[in-house]
């Protein structure tokens, strides 16, 4: 089988402002953690950071997938936060894990996209989201073994 699905039958929308000075990823979680949120997807991102902390694929021929993740690249300045999608699930921790998809440019109109980090990600004016919780969706969130990445997974009864 090429792929592993299950039919999600998303419950409710949340939209939230996140204040300037709050660090990006830490306060998803507080409002998944608040509206009791256990999966949920993200497809409207819009705001400004002053901080960004990121990651992307770069070629490592003796991995799994034959890619790994950079070191994370961190920049100050006046980004605009063009847009972002990603998916929020729980692990067998039972921790939030959120993986985000960003779109930035700063002031010289130079562009930056990648896998935001969970810390260092500061609000500038402004971070207006919206997430779709996807309500007992059987998904989780783990760390693959072979290949060093995490991976988000329907969970399939057999």
């Amino acid at each position: 089988m090429a792929f592993k699905a299950c039919e999600i039958n998303p419950s409710r929308q949340i939209f939230a402002r996140i204040l300037p000075g709050s660090d990006l990823l830490p306060a998803i979680e507080e409002i998944c953690l608040k509206h009791r949120i256990k999966s949920a997807s993200i497809g409207t991102c819009i705001g400004s950071l002053k901080h960004l902390s990121y990651v992307y694929a770069i070629p490592e021929p003796s991995s799994f997938f034959k890619i790994k993740y950079s070191e994370p690249l961190k920049l100050d300045g006046i980004f605009e936060f063009v847009g972002a999608q990603g998916f929020i699930a729980l692990d067998d921790a039972g921790r939030h894990q959120i993986h985000l998809h960003a779109h930035l440019s700063d002031e010289h109109k130079a562009l930056y996209s990648g896998h935001l980090v969970q810390e260092d990600n500061i609000v500038l004016a402004t971070i207006e989201i919206l997430i779709t919780d996807l309500g007992d969706a059987p998904l989780k969130r783990n760390y693959h073994q072979e290949s060093g990445f995490y991976f988000l997974e329907p969970i399939i009864e057999e």
